[in-house]
């Protein structure tokens, strides 16, 4: 499986790989072929950074029994990049 998290839109494709024998040449070619794909424009890179945001704003709230909402732009602003942040973190490209 092979994904892309895009800002505005998510990307997945199954594929197969696998290598045969040239029968004229005698070398092994390696090959290949995408068995789905398929693009989901409501699920993006944003929006998965404003639900890690608010998976950490409920968790600051347990925790020090103070909000963070989206209504103070600084504090969200500072979430939503720790968010981003943490995604880069998981992500295998970074």
């Amino acid at each position: 499986m092979i994904y892309n998290l895009g800002s505005g839109k998510l990307q997945v494709s199954i594929v197969k790989f696998y290598g045969y024998t040239n029968p004229e040449t005698n070398k092994t070619v390696e090959s290949i072929d995408v068995l789905s794909h398929q693009t989901n424009t409501e699920f993006s890179g944003y929006e998965m950074d404003n639900r890690i945001a608010e998976v950490l704003a409920k968790k600051f709230l347990e925790k020090t029994k103070k909000t963070v909402s989206k209504e103070n732009q600084r504090a969200w602003a500072k979430l939503l990049q720790k968010s981003s942040d943490v995604k880069e973190t998981l992500s295998a490209n970074k």
